[in-house]
């Protein structure tokens, strides 16, 4: 029978905690916001933040302006309006 070393037993703890730690972000609502459409982030290809753009969506053509929540995302047209919601 093998015994557990001190790093496997370490090793062990650390994806416990993980996992721990994993289910209680996910729990709290801290989950990264979907990825915006191709199109909203083709209609910001050749432009700077908070310039105006628009593309067409599944409702018609979507008017914004050009956003990025951080520097390592894509900057994408993110709507004046926020888009309807699916019927229930």
């Amino acid at each position: 029978m093998i015994t557990p070393n001190f790093d496997t037993r370490t090793l062990l703890f650390a994806l416990f905690a993980l996992a721990i730690g994993a289910d209680a972000a996910a729990q709290s609502g801290h989950r990264r916001p979907p990825r915006p459409p191709q199109e909203a982030i083709e209609a910001c290809a050749n432009k700077k933040a908070d310039d105006a753009c628009s593309f067409e969506g599944r409702d018609g053509t979507v008017e914004g302006r050009c956003f990025s929540p951080d520097d390592a995302r894509p900057l994408a047209c993110r709507p004046d309006r926020p888009p309807r919601s699916a019927p229930q």
